[in-house]
């Protein structure tokens, strides 16, 4: 083993002399032949070139590494493009020839591209340079070639760049798209050099000297024969290999024959099944197709259904909204009169005494009042969800027929207390034309109690339309509903149960409504009040709520939670937490509702 690695490094270093010897002799013709040619571009059927060619090539390949799998008939693993195409990390120089010579659309193979490359190098007059540049970082070349390479070789390469420096001055004419550079056969020529000897550094010889440089001569041509014979051995050894390979790949040809034929039987009968499941598919569609024309039927008469009881429920709410409108006139009225009456306020200093004392009470029951609201809101909330989780397993219609008519028998009771609410407004109406006379101009901070609640009543009718949302939400998912109807038998038992907390939930809203009710009483016994304020709301440009969605003061968004109020001194709305101030001002003696920012402004030292 140690005889053969011996023989082989041998034989590279012999091979290298020859090739730098090769490489002289070409590039010394080359420069001979273009100054014969009179300076014209050289092409690429020039014979001088294609020997310089040929012999840089065969430089490029010298000493590749063995392949690790699979060689190739050449008998290197790798061609010298491997090597070029690393030049980019070297210097961002090359980007550009090795972008023109990769987009080559008819070049397919690395020695292809390689001999691309060269012909590039030369036509740009940048082949020195680039050797050059192969020679500075040639580390990077280590896994491409053995350390014995000629491009690895630091005496080589420099003798190499020193002699391409000089075919700088040559114009060439390369058009690569035109050679079939995969398949160009390379030929090393060596007639005109073993015919004339050597002529790297020819001078005429003296007489003393002729006899030594004869036998220089002769040692040289003895030893390029024997390196032809060494060539021509390797090519036949590479040829039997290529010969016996081909055999190899005959033989697995017909095997693969034989294989292919069994594969297409075994196709032959996957088809056939093929077309029975289609069949089998085909009866599911049709059957699928049949179900669903049913339950697109059921799920239509359920539709109109509902649609009907939503016209019903429509009507309903116009009748509310009329006897609301009716409300507002009277009210608007009201107004009127007690514009009237405005003069009389000094009448009213006496009795504003015991009024305070009157409003300090109703207050309290304010205060109880929102505690309860709260309550029953927290209860309705509970309810809701509860409600949301048995909705999934009850039967559509029955449930729905129910839920319906709860409602509609609640809205009617609830249209029956706004008839007892109005007329009991129109009697509280008289008795608060005589109680408005004796209000009194320091009465500012009952605006902070009524701006309250009306706030509350808005956030109740809010309520309401939640409510009405619900219910469409409720629509929605009865077509969901369609897929548990089997489950009737099973539910039962259920649906008594569920049937008792729904009435305990329908007493629950019906002592709500009670409740808004007695509270729209004690907003209309304190709306004078704030109809006798409304000279001094104007002056200070007081906004109204129903324009505004954000608290004016954080931008945050209006809400059951978060209410509406009204700053006493800038008249802008905002939220609890951007006015949960209170101080005096100049126009009253109690502390009253301010936004922070009037706070800031207020408090602040002259």
């Amino acid at each position: 083993m140690v005889a053969e690695n011996a023989a082989a490094s041998e034989w590279q270093e012999v091979e290298k002399r020859n090739l730098l010897n090769l490489f002289k002799l070409t590039i010394k013709a080359l420069i001979d032949s273009s100054v014969c040619n009179g300076g014209r571009s050289l092409n690429s059927t020039h014979k001088p070139l294609q020997q310089f060619l040929a012999v840089l090539e065969r430089i490029l390949q010298h000493a590749l590494l063995p392949a690790r799998t699979s060689p190739s008939l050449t008998g290197y693993s790798k061609n010298f493009w491997s090597g070029l195409d690393k030049m980019d990390r070297m210097s961002n120089n090359c980007t550009e020839i090795l972008q023109s010579v990769r987009s080559l659309p008819d070049i397919k193979t690395g020695v292809g591209r390689g001999r691309a490359w060269l012909r590039f190098a030369m036509m740009q007059k940048r082949l020195a340079d680039y050797f050059e540049m192969l020679a500075a970082n040639r580390h990077q070349l280590a896994d491409v070639y053995s350390p014995r390479a000629m491009l690895l070789d630091e005496e080589c390469m420099a003798v190499m760049t020193g002699n391409l420096v000089a075919i700088n001055v040559i114009e060439y004419n390369f058009v690569p798209r035109e050679e079939d550079l995969d398949n160009l056969t390379v030929v090393i020529d060596l007639s005109p050099f073993l015919k004339d000897g050597n002529y790297l550094e020819r001078f005429v010889p003296s007489n003393d000297e002729e006899s030594v440089e004869a036998s220089a001569e002769i040692a040289s041509l003895i030893e390029q024969r024997n390196y032809s014979e060494e060539i021509n051995k390797k090519l036949r050894n590479q040829l039997d290999e290529a010969v016996a390979k081909h055999a190899e790949s005959e033989q697995a040809r017909v095997e693969k024959g034989f294989a292919c034929e069994g594969l297409e039987l075994k196709l032959e009968a996957m088809k056939g099944e093929r077309d029975s499941l289609k069949e089998k598919v085909r009866s599911m569609e049709e059957e699928a197709r049949r179900r669903e024309e049913l339950v697109q039927a059921d799920i239509q008469v359920e539709r109109d259904t509902i649609q009907g009881m939503n016209r019903s429920l429509d009507e309903l709410y116009q009748e509310t909204k009329q006897r609301l409108a009716q409300e507002i006139t009277l009210r608007q009225e009201a107004e009127a009169e007690v514009e009237l009456q405005i003069g009389m306020r000094q009448e009213a200093e006496v009795a504003t005494k015991l009024l305070e004392n009157d409003i300090h009470e109703k207050q309290d029951v304010l205060v109880s009042l929102r505690q309860q609201l709260a309550d029953i809101k927290q209860l309705n909330i509970q309810l809701y969800a509860q409600s949301q989780e048995l909705q999934t397993q009850l039967d559509h219609k029955n449930q729905l027929v129910k839920e319906l008519e709860s409602k509609s028998f609640s809205f009617n009771d609830t249209l029956r207390d706004l008839e007892t609410d109005v007329k009991i407004s129109e009697q509280d109406k008289q008795a608060a034309m005589e109680t408005a006379r004796k209000l009194g101009a320091q009465i500012a901070d009952r605006d902070n109690i009524i701006s309250s609640l009306e706030t509350d009543l808005t956030i109740e009718r809010e309520w309401r339309t939640t409510l009405q949302a619900e219910k469409d939400s409720l629509v929605a998912r009865i077509d969901k509903l369609q897929t548990i109807a089997d489950r009737v038998p099973s539910l039962e038992q259920r649906l008594t149960e569920v049937q008792a907390h729904n009435d305990q939930m329908s007493k629950t809203i019906a002592e709500y409504e009670q409740s808004l009710a007695d509270m729209g009483d004690k907003v209309r016994q304190q709306a004078e009040t704030l109809d006798v304020l409304k000279e001094i709301e104007d002056q200070k440009g007081w906004i109204d709520d129903k324009l505004v969605k954000n608290c004016m003061s954080c931008e945050c968004a209006f809400s059951a939670t978060i209410r509406k109020h009204h700053c006493r001194n800038c008249g802008n709305v905002v939220c609890h937490s951007c006015s949960s101030n209170k101080i005096k001002l100049p126009s009253g003696k109690d502390p009253v509702r301010v936004c922070d920012a009037c706070k800031s402004k207020l408090v602040q030292p002259k």
